[in-house]
């Protein structure tokens, strides 16, 4: 039986909260992951909570297929405060925990469903059609974000039912939000690798508030250009093997991106679609 229950989702909107030094209010971050164990899921999910929101009470993910929908309560499994070390400025970060206007720090609270088996009578419905999605919304968006794409917070992943086996989400690399140096070119690689040996890409997209509802960036933003970068005249953009980097750069293959930030004090979302491939077929969106 595979347990990995912390792997983080390949198949879950990837959404990275980027600022200098930013003041904000919510949630910054979320991924939705699973193991497939036989005809049975289990679901984690991970929420990235700036200590100086509302505090995380109960929390539910959305199971749907076609006009199916249900709620399921996830058990909370821990918190922890992982405010970044490099963070002076911040006296006594998440204490107490899940408590609001504590300090400028990040928890991370994990919920983990109960195993929800598709031959039983409630969730029979799941093995209908090509996929299923999996949904969890709360509002807000971080407040600080001043490049757009506020409102709800939403993150979905679909599980597609033309995979024969087990099969769990992969690790990543790195936790979805970062902060960035003005002026300081900016390497990161937010793919990861599978352990059942599957196939990611990787792709920009406009953040999502609801199923099929996104919120758009304000001008001159957009999901291929989030923030200010690097970009001088006549030189061709993007390049990400330049020193410093020039524009805005995902490598689809990887997750990684590339860029060198020249403005102080934004702060913006970016989505990433994350798939995976199994002998080719697209199991996971």
């Amino acid at each position: 039986m595979k347990t990995s229950y912390f792997i983080r989702n390949l198949i879950l909107i990837f959404t990275i909260l980027i600022s200098s030094m930013s003041q904000a209010s919510h949630v910054v971050g979320s991924d939705i992951n699973y193991v497939k164990t036989g005809n049975t899921y289990t679901f984690t999910l991970t929420i990235y909570r700036d200590c100086r929101g509302i505090p995380l009470n109960n929390q539910y993910i959305y199971v749907q297929n076609g006009n199916t929908s249900k709620a399921i309560q996830v058990t909370l499994k821990s918190i922890e405060d992982i405010t970044p070390v490099c963070d002076t400025f911040v006296n006594a970060p998440c204490n107490p925990a899940n408590t609001s206007g504590t300090s400028a720090g990040v928890e991370k609270h994990v919920y983990i469903s109960l195993p929800l088996s598709v031959d039983s009578s409630a969730y029979t419905y799941l093995k209908n059609g090509t996929h299923f999605t999996v949904k969890w919304s709360q509002c807000c968006r971080n407040g600080a974000i001043n490049t757009g794409s506020q409102g709800n917070f939403y993150t979905e992943a679909s599980v597609y039912n033309n995979v024969v086996g087990d099969n769990n989400s992969p690790f990543f690399y790195e936790m979805p939000f970062t902060k960035l140096h003005v002026n300081r070119a900016f390497r990161r690689n937010f793919g990861g690798f599978d352990i059942d040996g599957d196939s990611l890409s990787f792709e920009l997209e406009d953040p999502l508030t609801n199923a099929g509802i996104t919120t758009q960036y304000n001008s001159p933003y957009s999901k291929f250009k989030p923030l200010t970068v690097f970009e001088p005249t006549g030189v061709t953009s993007p390049n990400p093997n330049l020193n410093p980097p020039v524009g805005f750069h995902l490598n689809n293959q990887t997750g990684a991106l590339t860029f060198t930030p020249v403005t102080q004090s934004e702060v913006t979302v970016i989505s990433l679609v994350v798939s995976e491939f199994r002998k080719g077929i697209l199991i996971g969106k």
